[in-house]
């Protein structure tokens, strides 16, 4: 029972990040255009682009968690 809570939680923290980048996506999109029309700087979208990144890591490392649960389940 704990190794299905395991994954579970695994599963659930993998679904937040996806969550999260896609809103974090959406705002890029925003800021990039933006800084097209000159209202905003290329550092700002730079920045976003490490926090992606950063995010991107982050959910990775979450993905390799819910495997590791999912193969302890078997």
């Amino acid at each position: 029972q704990r190794r299905f809570l395991q994954l579970l939680a695994a599963q659930e923290a993998v679904a937040r990040f996806d969550q999260v980048r896609d809103r974090f996506a959406a705002v890029e999109r925003i800021i990039a255009g933006r800084a097209g029309a000159g209202a905003m700087s290329r550092f700002d979208v730079a920045r976003i682009d490490d926090e992606l990144r950063s995010l991107d890591a982050e959910r990775a490392a979450a993905e390799q968690e819910r495997i590791v649960a999912a193969i302890d389940l078997a």
